[in-house]
């Protein structure tokens, strides 16, 4: 597939000289796959209105069934989708995907006459292996951009090990833009860069998680708050108690997503709070819903604490009737997209050092060094002073995570020839 002119807009900051490539193991419409799959469809909607773009991914939904579709076009945007080979394997989250995805980027930039804009977003694998191998040959006509989601961390593996004595290093310091969501995740690529004494100068910028609101949910938050009657509504809809205070965990339901942790932190706050509590645990089964229905039921929560699956269209109703946003992952996987969806719904967010979001503490929500104690009393403090939390989280979602905000700072980050 070619690019058709009309898809190439003249003028803009970029230019009709410049191509916006995306190289991914994940793409639309395999949205299960988290919050970098919104992210990267969002950035590449955002760059087609100011250049020709295109994805390269593989053909694997997120229940690993095969995305029947290998060329499409979503938007202004260019999709193209490659054989995962060995299917088995990605059951393992081992994702082969095919070399035809690098020999059609090979060409695609060879062709291509003028600056190609390469963004990645894992940190290994052959997506990224590929990226590297394009940068290495058209190290002059590529600006490498990688934008870290969380992945950044390291976990003890054999494998992983392996894989960044042969190729870390050599990615690092062929990196031209590296993208983090907060400062944590932006001292985590500073370090990658000494490590593998590579120059960070210019390289590392924060650009927070952008969300943004169904056109419903923008206009009950119009006046700068929730509205009563409209979450009693969505609470008799769900069969939750209009009294009740409502906490939510909204993600996979997955051992490093602090199921646990939540769990227990509700606990304790049961035993502080005067009002009925509800737990919902909203999300995609990813291995751990029946450990976590267990634990529950051996706690004797199972009236109060419930797991709701398969929500994606319907999640921004659960953040609108909820009080707060918890999540305390074991990992640091930086800011979860889910708390910035809740904060842009007027829900505050109660999350640990481990998912931090920038401007949040102490306005919106708050960011803690975990325990089930500190977290009760932190829930206690929020639900106290509702009303202000919600105004907060309303004004700061609205200022600092809009897609209208990041898009220009995504935009003057990754544009090589910025207008004077």
């Amino acid at each position: 597939m070619s690019f058709p002119s009309k898809y190439l807009p003249e003028g803009g900051p970029l230019g009709r000289n410049t191509l916006y490539l995306q190289i991914v193991t994940f793409f639309a419409p395999a949205w299960g796959f988290g919050g970098p799959v919104r992210l990267m469809y969002d950035y590449a909607q955002w760059m087609s209105a100011r250049c020709a773009a295109q994805v390269l991914t593989c053909d694997s939904h997120h229940d690993l069934s095969e995305i029947p579709e290998k060329q499409e076009l979503i938007g202004n945007v260019i999709v193209k989708r490659f054989r995962t080979w060995i299917r088995s394997m990605a059951a393992r989250r081992i994702f082969l995907v095919s070399p035809r995805l690098l020999w059609d980027a090979f060409w695609t930039i060879w062709k291509w006459q003028g600056i190609v804009l390469l963004h990645v977003c894992e940190t290994r694998g052959a997506c990224v292996l590929y990226g590297l191998i394009l940068k290495l040959i058209f190290p002059s006509k590529i600006r490498l951009i990688h934008s870290g989601f969380g992945m950044l961390h390291h976990k003890p593996s054999m494998l992983r090990d392996f894989y960044d004595t042969l190729f870390m290093g050599v990615y690092i310091r062929q990196l031209d833009v590296a993208l983090a969501q907060n400062d944590h995740e932006a001292a985590t690529y500073l370090d990658l860069f000494e490590r593998y004494n590579a120059s960070s100068q210019e390289r590392i910028h924060i650009v927070p998680l952008h969300a943004d609101l169904p056109h419903e949910i923008e206009i009950l938050l119009s006046a700068g708050t929730k509205d009563a009657t409209q979450v009693r509504n969505l609470r008799a809809k769900y069969h939750l108690n209009p009294e009740a205070v409502v906490l939510l965990f909204l993600g996979r339901i997955h051992p490093a997503k602090g199921i646990i942790r939540a769990i227990d932190t509700f606990r304790e706050f049961e035993k502080i709070c005067s009002k009925p509590c509800v737990l919902l645990l909203v999300g995609r089964d990813d291995g751990f819903q029946q450990h976590a229905e267990e634990y529950i039921a051996r706690l004797g929560l199972g009236d109060r604490v419930r797991i709701q699956n398969n929500v994606y269209e319907s999640r921004y109703e659960y953040y609108y009737l909820s009080d707060c946003f918890v999540g305390f992952p074991t990992i640091f996987e930086e800011t979860m997209l889910a708390s910035v969806e809740a904060l842009r719904c007027g829900t505050p967010v109660l999350v640990s050092k481990e998912a931090d979001i920038p401007y949040v503490d102490g306005k919106a929500g708050a960011v803690i060094e975990f325990s089930p104690q500190r977290g009760a009393e932190e829930l206690k403090r929020i639900v106290q002073q509702i009303g202000n939390y919600q105004q907060s989280a309303i004004k700061i979602g609205h200022d600092f995570f809009s897609s209208s905000t990041i898009s220009k700072k995504f935009i003057s980050i990754v544009n090589p020839n910025p207008p004077v």
